[in-house]
């Protein structure tokens, strides 16, 4: 999965980015939707983030202060990453 990582990394995001780390595996369940997620975090190495469809800006904020309108499992994603000591700063 470490190979998929920086390919999609860069593919998507327009970035290249080295260590990649696990973190885990979050299921999601909607009305309409279940979604897998595996989360990964690595170290930005080069590019800058490019945006699609799916986003209209980047923002970067401080991992002990996460805006209150931050979904919850994202909120929970980031406090796992906390946790375990595996972030990229």
């Amino acid at each position: 999965m470490v190979d998929t990582v920086k390919r999609s990394s860069k593919e998507e995001l327009g970035i290249e980015v080295v260590n990649p780390t696990f973190i885990g595996n979050y299921e999601t369940f909607t009305k309409f939707r279940h979604y897998i997620t595996h989360l990964f975090a690595s170290k930005h190495k080069s590019g800058k983030i490019k945006l699609d469809f799916q986003s209209s800006r980047v923002i970067l904020v401080d991992p002990n202060r996460i805006p209150n309108h931050t979904v919850p499992i994202q909120k929970l994603m980031i406090k796992d990453a906390l946790k375990n000591k595996i972030y990229a700063r």
